[in-house]
C-alpha cells in the first residue's frame, strides 16, 4: 500500500498553468466590465453589495474549470450534471435581471473555456446592448421600465429560511414575500432599521432557523 502511494505521488506533477491563469485573469476583467457597466447605468441597490463583486469574480472561473473538466469526459460530465442538479437557488432575487447577470457570468466562464474570442464579442455586445437600452426613452417608460430600483427606499432587506411559520406582529417591519415550500418558510422582510432586522434574527430559535441573509 505504502509503494503504491510512493509510486503516485512519484509520477505526481505540480506546476504553474499560465494558460489557465491567463485566461481566468481575462475571465474575470470581462465580468467585471459587465459588472461596473450595469452598476454604473443602472444604480439598484442589490448589485452595490459586496457579495454581488465576489459572484461576479468566482462565477466566470468555476464555469470555467467545470467546463474544462467535463469536455473530454462523458462519464465525468454526466456525473457532474447529477451532482449539480441537486444545487438550489433559494436567496430570493431582488430583480429579474440579478437572475440574468448570474446567467452572464456562467457564460463568460463556459465559452472562454471554448473560444476566448467569443466572450470578448460577448461583452462587447452587451455593453453596446445595454448601453443602448439606458439612454433610450424605451428604458424609460413607466409601463416598461426594464431596470426599476426596487429598494430605492434604502431599507435593509432579510432573506429567511425557517421551519415554522414566523410572527410579524411585534416587529417595525414589513413582509415582502413568503412562501411555504418542502415543509420550510421563506420570507423576504424589510425594513428601515437594521437593527430591527437584526433583532428578528436573533429572536428566531437555534433550531428554527435554517439560513438567512441580509442585504442593505
Amino acid at each position: 500500500m505504502l509503494d503504491d502511494i510512493k509510486i503516485v505521488l512519484s509520477e505526481l506533477t505540480i506546476g504553474i498553468d499560465f494558460e489557465f491563469l491567463i485566461e481566468n485573469a481575462l475571465n474575470v476583467f470581462l465580468s467585471l466590465v459587465i459588472y461596473f457597466v450595469t452598476r454604473i447605468l443602472f444604480k439598484e441597490k442589490w448589485i452595490f453589495s459586496y457579495t454581488q463583486l465576489l459572484v461576479a469574480i468566482f462565477l466566470p472561473i468555476v464555469a470555467y474549470l467545470i467546463t474544462t473538466i467535463i469536455s473530454s469526459n462523458i462519464a465525468l460530465s454526466l456525473g457532474m450534471i447529477g451532482a449539480l442538479s441537486i444545487i438550489r437557488f433559494r436567496t430570493p432575487v431582488k430583480s429579474p435581471f440579478e437572475l440574468v447577470l448570474y446567467f452572464i457570468y456562467l457564460t463568460i466562464g463556459i465559452t472562454s473555456s471554448v473560444n476566448i474570442n467569443l466572450s470578448i464579442n460577448f461583452t462587447v455586445l452587451y455593453v453596446v446592448l445595454i448601453s443602448l437600452l439606458k439612454f433610450s426613452n424605451f428604458s424609460e417608460s413607466d409601463n416598461f421600465n426594464l431596470f426599476n430600483n426596487l429598494n430605492d427606499d434604502n431599507s435593509v432587506y432579510l432573506n429567511l429560511e425557517i421551519k415554522n411559520k414566523l410572527d410579524l406582529t411585534s416587529y417595525k417591519a414589513q413582509l415582502v414575500t413568503s412562501k411555504y415550500y418542502d415543509e420550510k418558510y421563506f420570507y423576504t422582510i424589510k425594513s428601515s432599521d437594521i437593527n430591527v432586522i437584526e433583532q428578528i434574527v436573533k429572536e428566531i430559535d437555534g433550531n428554527n432557523l435554517i439560513s438567512y441573509s441580509i442585504d442593505v
